[in-house]
C-alpha cells in the first residue's frame, strides 16, 4: 500500500475511487485504487459475516449473533463480498480520516458512497452486515450514536424481515412442537 489516504484525523473526500480486485476483499474491507494509489478501508459502523476461517474466534461470535452455522456464515460472507463487489464496479467515494482499522495489512476506516447511498446501510439493510464496529462522528457534524442508532434501526428490519443472513438463522426460527413442549415442562 501506499502512504496514508490523507492527514490522520482530517476528514477528506477521496472521489473517483475503484474496487481493486484482492484475495483479502470481503463485505467490509477492500483494497482501493484512488490516483494511482491503493489503500485498504474497512467501513466504520458495519461488520460483514467473514469468510476468512482463519479467525476462529470472530467466526464462533459471529455465528451466535446471527443465529447460523459455520457453512451458512460463510455462504453469507461470500455474498456480501459478491454484493460489495457489484456496488462498487462503478467508481464511488471513500470518506476518511485515515484512522488505523488494524489488521493483517494497514488499512483505514472509511465511509463508501455509491451514488447517493451509503455501502453500510446497503449492506445492513440487505442483511449483510451487522451494524456493529468502530464508531466516529461525521464530517457533517452528526453524532456517531445517532448513525449507529439508524443502522441498528436497518438491521432490525433487515431480521424482522428475514433477508440475507436473517433468512437463515435459527434464532428467527419457529420453534418446533418438541421445543414448546420441552419450555412448557421447564416452567
Amino acid at each position: 500500500m501506499q502512504g496514508v489516504p490523507g492527514p490522520p484525523g482530517k476528514w477528506v473526500n477521496l472521489k473517483d475511487c475503484r474496487l481493486a480486485p484482492n484475495a483479502s476483499n470481503d463485505g467490509d474491507s477492500f483494497l482501493v485504487i484512488h490516483d494511482d494509489r491503493k489503500f485498504i478501508f474497512r467501513l466504520y459502523f458495519a461488520d460483514a459475516p467473514e469468510t476468512d476461517e482463519s479467525v476462529q474466534d470472530r467466526v464462533k461470535e459471529q455465528c451466535r449473533y446471527f443465529g447460523v452455522t459455520r457453512e451458512q456464515l460463510r455462504r453469507a460472507g461470500i455474498e456480501a463480498r459478491n454484493q460489495t463487489a457489484e456496488l462498487l464496479s462503478k467508481p464511488f467515494v471513500v470518506t476518511t480520516r485515515s484512522q488505523d482499522a488494524m489488521g493483517r495489512s494497514q488499512r483505514f476506516y472509511a465511509i463508501v458512497t455509491v451514488g447517493k447511498e451509503d455501502l453500510a446501510e446497503i449492506l445492513v439493510a440487505r442483511g449483510l452486515a451487522r451494524a456493529k464496529g468502530t464508531l466516529a462522528n461525521l464530517p457533517d457534524g452528526a453524532a456517531a450514536k445517532d448513525r449507529m442508532k439508524r443502522l441498528k434501526k436497518l438491521e432490525a428490519e433487515a431480521k424482522n424481515s428475514g433477508v440475507g443472513i436473517w433468512s437463515e438463522s435459527m434464532k428467527l426460527q419457529k420453534p418446533g412442537w418438541w421445543q414448546r413442549v420441552r419450555s412448557w415442562f421447564l416452567r
